[in-house]
């Protein structure tokens, strides 16, 4: 299990607050200590995520937090959020009131983060219910082999209801992409956008916070079986129902599948030395040269493509280049912010295309391709070559 990641935190945690705690099963025979030693990736952090995250620290464990969004007042009855407030900062702050430098923020769209701080993590939840991030973060989770659990609610109004499935098929067990069909794979759901950028308002989650509790208590005890190992069999391959509407709780064998979309494939990836902030396309294509031991015939970022062209609500479409974590140009017939044409996105760029464009001694970061990112490099005959950025 790592150690303490986060600089600074001088970590006497051991000082009698988590006698009782360890002694509980999900930490006997000494597992608490790799607990407390543990890092958890929480993706959003509304109903479920926050109190995942909160409870994660109070019992021991550091926890990254990614979420975009603003706290509103119609969350104020069932999210410990504030109005008008990243929901991750004040999140990070609840955190830091019970252990100083136990939790880190992001606030944007985990794809927008990079690799590497996922990568840094013993254990990730999605606490989105998000199907525009059901393929990314399990994709991802194989490939890093790392367990995922996802957590959801009944967000329709109609039922007290939820449930948390683990996804771990890097590891040799079921993933959700085992259940999908191809239709369900391909589609491309809005996904709330970061911080200063167009929001299409997804619906509101009609759910409360008596739910929230239930599941997150029960994704926190899952969690703590997979990290330390205790039961954790009992975890992988599962889902788990929690039906408070006619107080049922159900668990679900999940079979791995052989045909999943995902191929479950586990990667292998090389550190590269070209930073965002002065490397450049050029810089990339040459170090994929060297990996590759031939030319690259395109290379990638994962889960973000380029987009080629920006438009704005006065009608006025221009050509720009950039991911949708970078800030789309100013309209150069209004003046007002443009937003990212996504129907000209690419997944992937040639070194011709990023000659022509003249992208080729742009640096990465005014791209929008964040520090951390792990960049995928073909050529024809040729194995994929995967570089993770500083």
């Amino acid at each position: 299990m790592n150690s303490t990641r986060f600089s600074g935190v001088a970590d006497a945690a051991y000082d009698g607050r988590y006698h009782n705690l360890a002694q509980t099963p999900n930490f006997r025979d000494g597992r608490h200590e790799m607990w407390s030693h543990a890092m958890l990736a929480v993706v959003g952090v509304g109903l479920l995520g926050f109190r995942v995250a909160e409870e994660a620290v109070v019992s021991g464990a550091q926890v990254l937090v990614f979420d975009p969004d603003i706290g509103e007042l119609a969350n104020l009855g069932t999210q410990r959020c504030r109005a008008g407030m990243p929901k991750a900062q004040t999140l990070v702050e609840q955190c830091d009131a019970i252990r100083p430098g136990r939790a880190r923020a992001f606030a944007c769209d985990v794809r927008h983060a990079g690799i590497r701080p996922l990568l840094e993590c013993d254990l990730w939840l999605d606490c989105t219910d998000d199907p525009a991030l059901a393929w990314p973060l399990t994709v991802l989770s194989n490939g890093l082999r790392k367990p995922l659990l996802r957590c959801a609610v009944d967000g329709s109004g109609q039922s007290e209801l939820g449930r948390v499935l683990c996804s771990s098929g890097g590891t040799g067990h079921a993933c959700q992409l085992c259940f999908y069909a191809v239709p369900d794979g391909l589609r491309r759901p809005h996904r709330t956008p970061c911080l200063g950028q167009h929001r299409d308002g997804r619906p509101p989650t009609l759910a409360g916070g008596a739910i929230g509790a239930g599941i997150a208590g029960l994704a926190l005890s899952l969690g703590q079986r997979l990290v330390t190992g205790n039961d954790a069999e009992s975890v992988l391959d599962h889902e788990f129902i929690l039906d408070w509407t006619t107080y049922q709780f159900i668990r679900l064998r999940l079979p791995r599948s052989g045909r999943c979309l995902s191929g479950h494939q586990a990667w292998q990836w090389l550190d590269t030395d070209v930073s965002v902030h002065d490397g450049t396309l050029r810089d990339l294509f040459g170090a994929a040269q060297q990996q590759l031991s031939t030319a690259p015939q395109a290379i990638a970022v994962h889960f973000l493509p380029l987009n080629l062209q920006a438009y704005c609500s006065c009608g006025s479409v221009r050509e720009a280049v950039g991911t949708a974590r970078a800030t789309a140009p100013l309209c150069p017939s209004c003046g007002r912010p443009m937003q990212w044409l996504e129907q000209t996105r690419i997944e992937s760029v040639r070194l011709d295309q990023a000659y022509d464009l003249g992208l080729l001694d742009r640096s990465l970061d005014s791209l929008g391709i964040p520090a951390g990112a792990l960049i995928a490099a073909t050529a024809p005959d040729r194995s994929a070559v995967r570089m993770l950025l500083p």
